[in-house]
């Protein structure tokens, strides 16, 4: 199942070089002013919140806008996948992405419509400050799928000799995302984080905008830039595994069965 244009390698190098050039934006313009662009910044219509990091990596930003496009693909694909391997006979296989469809699905409900900060707004009358506990139960049902998908059926997608590593940086990345986002207010967590990657990447002198506390600068550089980051390689990395798998079925059916496929130099898929 080949999509043209669209290969693994391709979808990785672009996600790596939008990241690596939109951090090093953020490290030059809100770290280092450099040529006075963060002064611009505090001189034109975005006074307000003058900082990269916050435009580029925040709620419905660009970058997320990346992970709604690769996660909405990865659906579709995966759920094309299933049906090419069901019609091949290939049961377990095509349950396998039906699975990861499924599980992707919900992520994209998720990262668009963030429901569980509506959610949150009648759980926290009746489990007060256990917000830690909340986001573990609500997170807990997306991770099953995923989590049911890989130890169920674990033979097929690694039968594939290019889709393994993909599918286990996919589910690693997205592992640390959703971790370290449901224990985000454990001993202020993400502010130390945030506060860590502040001094690292501009020695703690980056601009605060008015009304920012310290503790909600942090708080937000970590969950924009950092955690946005990590589920945006994890979104990216899942694709790839799903579209590295179809070339290897059209060319090695045979893993449809679990077997091995034998990955073929660089260049000559």
């Amino acid at each position: 199942m080949r999509v043209p244009l669209l290969t693994a390698p391709r979808i990785v190098a672009f996600t790596l070089i939008y990241l690596g050039l939109a951090w090093l934006l953020v490290i030059l313009v809100d770290g280092q002013n450099l040529f006075g662009l963060s002064d611009a910044l505090q001189d034109s219509v975005l006074e307000d919140e003058p900082l990269v990091w916050y435009h580029l990596f925040r709620e419905a930003s660009p970058t997320e806008m990346l992970q709604w496009v690769m996660l909405g693909t990865g659906v579709i694909l995966a759920a094309r996948l299933s049906g090419v391997l069901s019609s091949a006979s290939y049961r377990d296989a095509a349950i396998f992405f039906t699975v990861i469809a499924a599980g992707m699905f919900l992520m994209l409900l998720e990262d668009t419509g963030n429901p569980r900060h509506h959610f949150w707004l009648y759980a926290r009358h009746y489990m007060e400050d256990q917000r830690t506990l909340f986001e573990f139960f609500f997170f807990g049902p997306i991770a099953f799928v995923m989590v049911y998908a890989i130890f169920r059926y674990w033979r097929y997608p690694f039968a594939s000799g290019h889709a393994t590593l993909f599918f286990v940086l996919g589910f690693v990345f997205y592992a640390v995302a959703v971790t370290s986002s449901a224990m985000h207010q454990e001993a202020d967590f993400y502010e130390r984080a945030g506060n860590f990657w502040h001094n690292l990447l501009a020695d703690g002198d980056m601009v605060r905008p008015d009304g920012w506390s310290d503790f909600l600068f942090h708080f937000w550089l970590m969950d924009f830039l950092v955690e946005e980051s990590i589920e945006l390689l994890g979104a990216s990395s899942l694709l790839a595994g799903i579209v590295a798998y179809g070339h290897d079925f059209d060319r090695e059916p045979a893993i449809g069965d679990g077997y091995e496929s034998t990955p073929t130099p660089a260049g000559e898929d």
